[in-house]
């Protein structure tokens, strides 16, 4: 791992670098979870529909289905932001009592030439880290519940699972092939 130009040696934030990349990942799962869920939602949906023979007895649909997914993605690259590094440490702060990765970040205001002062500062700052050092990236939490009340992933991924299962999983790959009784196999 490289060091951080910012971060000295001896700066308690170091000894961080893992979860705060952990949290950081997890952030970005989050992130993009609730981006994409609409374009993943609509590709499973077109999957699903090409494996029950769909396009090749609507042709259009399948012009449908791919600009309705381009138009997905571009809204979910509009609103995709990667998270800071402040974003990850608040997210990992708050999950610690009594938040010592901002107290870590705090300095001292008042009593910097009183030797008794510097040494309860430094004593409050050795507390800190001690704490700070339990930090525990939490796991991705992309609540996705509120942002699709309707419960439309859910459906399209059930659509492709059945797809797979009872339609012709082949013709994903082929929308435009025929399908039923009467469609010729080569």
């Amino acid at each position: 791992m490289v060091p951080r130009p910012d971060l000295s040696p001896d700066d308690p934030l170091t000894a961080l670098a893992r979860p705060l990349a952990l949290t950081r990942a997890a952030m970005v799962a989050e992130r993009a979870a609730r981006a994409f869920w609409p374009f993943v939602s609509i590709v499973a949906a077109g999957f699903a529909a090409a494996g029950f023979g769909a396009f090749g007895l609507w042709a259009p649909a399948l012009w449908g289905v791919l600009a309705a997914a381009a138009l997905a993605a571009g809204w979910g690259l509009w609103r995709f932001r990667w998270p800071s590094r402040a974003e990850g440490l608040a997210r990992l702060d708050a999950r610690l009592p009594g938040r010592p990765i901002a107290a870590l970040s705090d300095v001292m205001a008042l009593g910097g030439a009183d030797p008794a002062a510097r040494a309860l500062w430094a004593a409050h700052r050795a507390r800190m880290a001690a704490a700070a050092a339990g930090a525990r990236a939490p796991a991705p939490a992309p609540d996705l519940a509120p942002r699709d009340p309707f419960a439309l992933r859910l459906t399209a991924l059930t659509a492709l699972a059945l797809a797979l299962i009872f339609g012709a999983p082949a013709r994903m790959l082929d929308p435009s092939a025929p399908f039923g009784p009467g469609a010729v196999e080569a």
